[in-house]
């Protein structure tokens, strides 16, 4: 039996789905309706433990079925080759019927319902969780087409480290793609982006990049989409100079590889280290950025410490 999407009031939507983005955290999470959702795979180490928050009734959410034991309780995890690699449609999405009585709970929590593309008859709910995205399987193909046309074809020099050994490490993976063979590389190395794919031992989204050598390599997209974080990793030629003109070649230089200093701009930070977890004011005007165990102050829109 065919479902169609319920309609959503023009008044829900806070914008159009995000395309930048595949998980939106609490954000416009009614704009994923009509999105095409792909369920991404798991490493061969996950598969036995299959996926969670999937239900073939929303609520009490009881599994029966295809996916799952009729006997299983809420908590039963699906099959993993029930669903892995399968498209759905997000037909509609409703607030959990918890979220005002258990707000820090169920404050952020959602359900898709969603249909099979291949087979309309096989429909399922998914229990969002607008807090972690760890819990969100798929890969919106809506993204997945933003990195495609955003990537694809342009050439990119990347943020690296040089270890205490002197080692050199670039953000882009230290393995060719195809041979499994180290690739000696340099901060002088060009990569073009010549696809996007998920790789199949870890099911990484990732972009495949070749050099000027002919080395085909990945990065991760975690690293490229500074959306996520502000912190940027790959940089275009014509990016870089252009940065390098603004705040100057020897900040530019140290951004590259992930350093920060003091009379660093906080925009650089950003560029560098990526959002801070928290931000604690100070009347003083020298406010504290907290980044893990690490601590950087900033005042005036300046680095003026750190720890």
């Amino acid at each position: 039996m065919s479902h169609a999407a319920k309609p959503v009031d023009k008044e829900e939507l806070i914008a159009a789905y995000d395309s930048t983005k595949n998980y939106l955290g609490n954000t416009n999470v009614r704009s994923y309706v009509g999105q095409l959702l792909y369920v991404n795979g798991k490493s061969e180490t996950l598969q036995g433990y299959g996926y969670d928050n999937f239900k073939t009734e929303k609520e009490p959410g009881v599994l029966s079925g295809r996916y799952g034991n009729p006997a299983a309780s809420n908590d039963f995890n699906t099959k993993y080759e029930d669903l892995a690699g399968k498209y759905f449609v997000v037909l509609d999405v409703q607030p959990h019927s918890k979220q005002k009585e258990g707000s820090y709970v169920y404050g952020k929590k959602w359900w898709f319902y969603l249909q099979n593309r291949d087979d309309e008859s096989d429909t399922v709910w998914f229990e969002y969780d607008g807090e972690f995205e760890h819990t969100f399987p798929f890969i919106t193909i809506s993204y997945f087409n933003y990195l495609k046309k955003s990537f694809v074809g342009k050439k990119y020099i990347s943020a690296y480290s040089v270890r205490e050994d002197g080692a050199f490490v670039s953000r882009i993976r230290e393995y060719d793609f195809h041979t499994g063979e180290l690739i000696p590389q340099t901060k002088e190395d060009i990569w073009e982006v010549i696809d996007v794919t998920i790789e199949d031992k870890y099911y990484d989204l990732v972009l495949v990049v070749k050099n000027q050598k002919g080395n085909i390599s990945v990065v991760d997209t975690d690293y490229v989409n500074p959306l996520s974080n502000g912190q940027i990793v790959l940089f275009t030629n014509e990016e870089y100079k252009s940065l390098c003109s603004k705040y100057g070649g020897e900040y530019m230089n140290l951004v590259r590889q992930g350093k920060i200093r003091v009379g660093m701009p906080e925009a650089l930070l950003i560029m560098s280290w990526g959002m801070p977890e928290d931000i604690n004011r100070s009347s003083s005007g020298q406010d504290q950025w907290v980044y893990d165990s690490q601590y950087v102050y900033v005042k005036g829109g300046k680095i003026t410490a750190w720890n």
